[in-house]
């Protein structure tokens, strides 16, 4: 429990300084969605028109304008606005999921959008919570839900200091197309992997080294207790 304290500790100091780092560099925010005359009955919490009809309606000019936009930044609510079937799926997930708007603009520095951009905004957070898990491990020794809750808060921490949001940018450029994107997706899964098999083979040597260690002090107390006994055995002898 001393040792998950102690690495919270670290990492959150570590953390703590590449904020520092951060907001001393001016970054560009992250860019918003373009505001359409046609459509100024909204919900609050969506960047969509109130009702699935008004959207059909403006399905045309929502369309033209997310094609103009960077690839990662396309909406495919917008896109794929006049598709029959997959539109009013999209349409009322993304109602739902832009009720957790506050979480997002707070994590990613962006509200819920069918789009690359947020798509790998949540995936970067995932691999982080999984890289300081798999970073935790070895080293606290302690159980999932402990290491788990020290890698989520470190996470988290990362994106609201627009840690997320910066790297998610430098990829709207270099990423323009499905193919780019997946290979980025594949190399980053591929890394993940390969950590996570260098942590693990830490964590076992670690593990190895700690049983070493606790069997040595064993003989060493063992040896001790036996020279006590001999010494009193000679001294009673005499």
């Amino acid at each position: 429990m001393k040792k998950s304290l102690v690495f919270l500790l670290i990492l959150i100091l570590v953390l703590n300084l590449s904020l520092k780092s951060i907001k001393a560099q001016e970054s560009p925010p992250m860019p918003s969605l373009p505001i359409i005359g046609e459509f100024v009955n909204t919900n609050e919490t969506s960047s969509l028109p109130d009702t699935f009809e008004r959207f059909q309606q403006t399905a045309n000019s929502l369309s033209e304008e997310e094609s103009r936009k960077a690839y990662l930044q396309q909406e495919w609510t917008k896109i794929l606005a006049e598709n029959k079937i997959v539109s009013p799926v999209l349409y009322y997930t993304d109602k739902i999921f832009s009720f957790l708007n506050p979480l997002w603009e707070l994590v990613f520095q962006q509200p819920f959008s069918w789009s690359w951009i947020f798509i790998l905004s949540l995936g970067m957070w995932i691999i982080l919570i999984f890289i300081f898990y798999s970073t935790a491990a070895p080293f606290t020794q302690s159980n999932f839900w402990i290491n788990f809750i020290i890698a989520f808060c470190v996470a988290t921490l990362t994106g609201i200091s627009g840690g997320i949001n910066q790297g998610v940018l430098l990829l709207v450029a270099p990423l323009q197309n499905i193919w780019t994107v997946l290979l980025a997706v594949f190399v980053a899964v591929c890394i993940v992997i390969i950590y996570k098999g260098l942590m693990k083979n830490l964590g076992i040597g670690l593990k190895e080294k700690g049983k070493k260690e606790r069997a040595e002090i064993k003989d060493m107390k063992e040896n001790a207790k036996e020279k006590i006994t001999d010494i009193k055995l000679k001294g009673g002898g005499l």
